[in-house]
């Protein structure tokens, strides 16, 4: 199937062309083929221009992406697509809170790569979009997603930034709280733990596996153990910072089996009773090492 256009010939010797949509078929009297009207478009000249960009447009859905730019612009090669939707209004909220602009300028001096502000907000953005370990964060922020500044980065970026954001935690808070201090108009402190990524060094270096309050491994693989170790270490970082249980607004679970999840959801019921906080729980392909799985995120509310 083709677009044709044919000439006619007045009267007065001037040409007319109209734009038809054809296609050969077989004759097989005549046995040869012969063209086919499908739809007439009308003069050249005042063909309807809208029509024809409606049938491109319904054609190139049922092509892809790269096809259908080298039917539309011949020389064009395409290379990828990601979304930006989603981190370009994150992006905006985050510089609009001013989290961006004070990372920025805390940046400043230190002997670090000038991308680490992106990167960190590359992990808070995939936590919003695509909840997943943070392994799986890098590869996201790299291939599935576009985000401004940062074309592509590593798991030891998002390690390394994170290292730095425990180092400006508490200038950041403070920028981050002058900014905000009016907008709710309430005393209070958010705190964020991440229960899985607390470690313990040893002499001899080990395998970084949920551990106890000794160093010893806690079930590698074993559901059942690693959500009750997951709720010892949640209960301890909340009596160190003078809170209990009964303080959490919060809890994002990730896991690599979530029907195995839930035949052990007993085990969390006991740590925070059957009323529980708002909670997500997501199944993800790993975690940050192969005997991890299960890992929880928590957030409490300490009244000032």
């Amino acid at each position: 199937m083709y677009l044709r256009s044919t000439p006619r010939r007045n009267k007065d010797g001037s040409e007319v062309r109209y734009l038809q949509l054809a296609h050969n078929i077989w004759d097989p009297q005549l046995r040869r083929s012969k063209v086919q009207v499908v739809y007439n478009f009308g003069r050249e000249d005042a063909a309807n221009h809208e029509a024809l960009q409606r049938l491109v447009a319904s054609l190139t859905r049922f092509l892809d992406p790269g096809a259908a730019l080298a039917a539309s612009a011949e020389g064009l090669e395409f290379t990828e697509s990601r979304p930006l939707g989603g981190t370009w209004a994150l992006d905006a909220l985050w510089s609009q809170l001013g989290i961006g602009p004070a990372m920025r300028k805390l940046l400043t001096g230190r002997r670090l790569d000038d991308s680490a502000e992106r990167v960190l907000f590359a992990l808070v953005a995939n936590r919003a979009l695509a909840p997943s370990s943070k392994l799986a964060a890098a590869r996201w922020a790299s291939e599935d997603v576009l985000i401004t500044g940062l074309p592509a980065t590593s798991d030891d970026a998002c390690y390394r930034a994170m290292d730095w954001l425990l180092e400006i935690k508490e200038q950041l808070e403070r920028k981050v709280y002058d900014n905000l201090a009016d907008l709710l108009n309430l005393e209070v402190d958010l705190l964020f733990f991440d229960t899985t990524s607390t470690y313990f060094v040893t002499e001899e270096a080990d395998e970084p596996v949920a551990r106890d309050k000794n160093g010893n491994i806690v079930g590698p693989r074993d559901m059942r153990a690693q959500i009750k170790q997951v709720g010892e270490n949640l209960k301890n970082a909340l009596e160190a910072a003078g809170a209990t249980l009964h303080d959490l607004v919060k809890t994002t679970t990730f896991v690599t089996d979530i029907d195995e999840f839930f035949k052990h959801v007993d085990v969390r019921h006991d740590y925070l009773g059957v009323g529980l906080p708002a909670s997500t729980t997501v199944e993800v392909r790993r975690l940050s090492h192969p005997d991890l799985v299960v890992e929880i995120e928590a957030m409490a509310l300490l009244k000032g």
